[in-house]
């Protein structure tokens, strides 16, 4: 079929040429398709139309595959701490090589991976990426051995990680401050919901709610319902406002949810807790 599809491409005064990659079972994993498919035909322009028996110096990055795709999973969940370890892994398996400059291309072919998967998943700043690879290859260039070769790609991709992390909470600081504030607007609206919430910041609604549980401290519904309880109390010291009314008001659906959860945050009804506080 690889050689159907060239045949019919090939017209003069054009030529083609196809990227191939390994199969995947998922079809979320169509991206690592493309990747491998356009790291391969890279690889084939670069070196020329060489034989099985000449490509055999890179054979171990194709036996760490799919550890480098774990680490972009790891990457991407923020478990920077996992895809550091297996990053070492590669690192070590790369070294193991008897011949020197087996290793040393495939520690330069795995800075290349590395780098391009960084930022055709949109893992990385690509400005920061692009820094540490123009600092690394400074430095390779007065290595004097594979220990040292090691040592400074680590400090590659510790780097890397660390500047993902940073932009992370950068981010996700960002994003509460924004979940705060919508939700402190329309807390009164009776459907505002956790998705609604994660459409309008345009995050998941599975992500949302555990940023509520890691960074807020408690759940989404709980953080709402203390948000109109809030806005309850102040009305009921400061007007008259029916307490059915204030109820409705502040985003229940029926007076009796209104007092449960009033109780639940204050310890007492709404009617006692504006006889002791009226002012």
């Amino acid at each position: 079929l690889y050689g159907e599809i060239l045949n019919k491409l090939n017209r003069p005064p054009y030529r083609a040429y196809i990227g191939v990659s390994n199969l995947y079972k998922y079809i979320t994993d169509i991206r690592y398709c493309y990747l491998e498919a356009k790291e391969n035909l890279s690889h084939k322009h670069f070196y020329g139309e060489l034989g099985e028996e000449q490509n055999n110096d890179l054979s171990i990055m194709n036996e760490n595959a799919d550890n480098i795709k774990r680490i972009m999973i790891y990457i991407e969940r923020g478990d920077m701490k996992n895809a550091a370890m297996l990053f070492r892994q590669v690192c070590a398996n790369i070294s193991k090589l008897e011949n020197i400059e087996e290793a040393i291309k495939g520690f330069n072919t795995l800075k290349d991976i590395i780098v391009e998967k960084l930022i055709a998943l949109k893992l990385a700043n690509t400005e920061d990426v692009f820094k540490e690879k123009s600092e690394l290859e400074k430095n390779l260039k007065y290595c004097k051995d594979i220990n040292e070769i090691e040592q400074y790609i680590i400090m590659f991709f510790t780097n890397i990680i660390l500047n993902i992390e940073q932009r992370n909470k950068a981010k996700k600081y960002q994003n509460i401050l924004r979940i705060r504030e919508y939700i402190q607007e329309n807390s009164s609206d009776r459907d505002l919901s956790l998705e609604v919430v994660a459409n309008h910041v345009g995050i998941s609604p599975t992500y949302l709610s555990r940023l509520f549980k890691e960074e807020i401290g408690m759940p989404f519904v709980d953080y709402l319902n203390q948000t109109r309880i809030e806005k309850a109390k102040e009305l009921l010291i400061n007007t008259d406002i029916l307490i059915k009314d204030i109820g409705y008001q502040c985003g229940f659906n029926t007076m009796q949810n209104f007092f449960r959860v009033f109780k639940k945050f204050t310890a007492t009804t709404p009617g006692n807790f504006r006889q002791i506080n009226k002012r």
